[in-house]
C-alpha cells in the first residue's frame, strides 16, 4: 500500500484523541487498499475548518449498509469490533467537527472535519 500525504492545517483539539481518530481512518483505508493499492491523505484548511480527507480505491461498503457505518459494533471485518469509525466520529463531534463517508466512481472517502485553530468554534 502506498500512502501519499499533502497539505497542512491546525486545529485546537485534544492532541491525543484527534490523531487517534485519523490513525483509525488511515488503518481502515490501508486494509481496504491492500494488495498494492494507494491511499491519498490530504489536509485542507480554509481558515474556518480543517478537513483531513482519506481516499482509497478499495471496495467500499455495500451501499445498502452504508447507513450503519458509524453505528457501534457494525463491522465488515471478521476480526473487527465495529468501534473504530464510531469512536472516530464521536471524537470529531466532541471537538465541534464531524466524520463523513462518501463513495463515488470507485473512490472511497472518509473526511474528518474540525474547527481550524484560527476560527471561533
Amino acid at each position: 500500500v502506498t500512502v501519499r500525504a499533502s497539505g497542512d492545517g491546525a486545529s485546537a483539539g485534544a492532541p491525543e484523541s484527534i490523531p487517534d481518530a485519523i490513525e483509525r481512518i488511515l488503518r481502515d483505508a490501508a486494509e481496504a487498499a491492500a494488495g498494492g493499492g494507494a491511499i491519498d491523505a490530504r489536509v485542507v484548511d480554509d481558515e474556518r475548518t480543517v478537513e483531513v480527507r482519506v481516499e482509497d480505491r478499495g471496495g467500499g461498503v455495500d451501499p445498502a449498509r452504508a447507513v450503519e457505518l458509524f453505528e457501534p459494533f457494525f463491522t465488515t471485518k471478521p476480526e473487527g469490533t465495529g468501534l473504530g469509525l464510531a469512536i472516530s466520529r464521536a471524537i470529531a463531534r466532541a471537538h465541534g467537527g464531524d466524520l463523513v463517508y462518501t463513495r463515488d466512481a470507485g473512490l472511497t472517502r472518509f473526511a474528518i472535519s474540525l474547527p481550524s485553530a484560527g476560527s471561533a468554534a
